[in-house]
């Protein structure tokens, strides 16, 4: 009888798993691969203006950053990989600024620099600029059509907020590592 019972209980699990899976893979055709979702997004194709920086490092160009830019990385409107200087781009749009230190501890000084880039030189093409590191992956469909919702005259940005508490200070600040968009107008 025990055996019965835990191959009964097998079989549910199993068949709960099937069920879940297969309502995921629906949900992602429904909400991800939709034909009419998608041709109503090209079709505001120009609303939204994203211009894109994904931080990476010359170890990671013919993974990581190379399956950004034949993903999601192709839906940006402007796409920069920012990383420490490098002989061999491998043909990856790297943006060129000078004097990047290597290493993970030094992402704040990466993420900053990207963003003054993205300032200097881009400033007036774009609506939003978007920081990601190249382990992550973007729907940019669905975060243009969220970002087609929002008001750009209002400086505002979108991300992972964190909370960082003392006895004297209180702050908040956007969670580099989660990636976040920020509105043009956020730099006026």
């Amino acid at each position: 009888m025990a055996l019965r019972r835990k191959g009964l209980f097998n079989i549910v699990i199993l068949i709960i798993l099937m069920c879940m899976a297969l309502s995921f893979m629906v949900g992602i055709r429904r909400f991800c691969f939709n034909p009419n979702i998608s041709s109503r997004f090209q079709n505001n194709l120009t609303q939204v203006r994203v211009f894109c920086l994904v931080l990476t490092a010359p170890q990671y160009f013919n993974t990581r950053a190379r399956a950004v830019n034949s993903t999601w990385g192709r839906r940006c409107n402007a796409l920069f990989f920012i990383t420490e200087s490098s002989n061999d781009t491998q043909g990856l749009p790297i943006a060129p600024i000078a004097n990047l230190t290597p290493g993970y501890g030094h992402l704040t000084q990466k993420s900053v620099s990207a963003l003054q880039y993205a300032y200097e030189y881009h400033f007036n093409n774009f609506d939003w600029f978007v920081k990601a590191d190249d382990d992550t992956y973007i729907f940019m469909e669905n975060l243009k059509a969220f970002l087609r919702k929002q008001n750009t005259s209002e400086p505002v940005t979108f991300g992972w907020i964190s909370k960082v508490c003392t006895l004297i200070i209180q702050r908040f600040y956007e969670n580099n590592s989660s990636g976040f968009m920020i509105c043009q107008c956020f730099f006026d």
